[in-house]
């Protein structure tokens, strides 16, 4: 899944003004009704996240469930995507 081109810079000025990385990848995984794994190559589309990034959200308890990175240690792990103002 990769974002609409139209709305890219939606999602990176978002991305760019938060402090909470994982409350955009929810908010881009509601919005175009996909899961973890996808949300996290469309991370590619709105930022420059490397390999390494993209593994971490796979490791994010995306779905609740108690095991990988709470949204807290991810936006943490992210941090440097974000300019963090909100």
């Amino acid at each position: 899944m990769r974002v609409a081109p139209a709305d890219i810079e939606k999602w990176r000025k978002r991305l760019e003004a938060t402090k909470s990385p994982s409350t955009v990848l929810r908010e881009m995984a509601s919005a175009y009704g996909v899961r973890r794994d996808d949300v996290s190559f469309m991370l590619l589309d709105i930022s420059k996240a490397s390999l390494d990034e993209l593994q971490l959200v796979w490791n994010w308890d995306f779905s609740g469930t108690g095991k990988g990175f709470s949204d807290a240690d991810l936006d943490k792990r992210l941090e440097k995507l974000t300019d963090g103002t909100t």
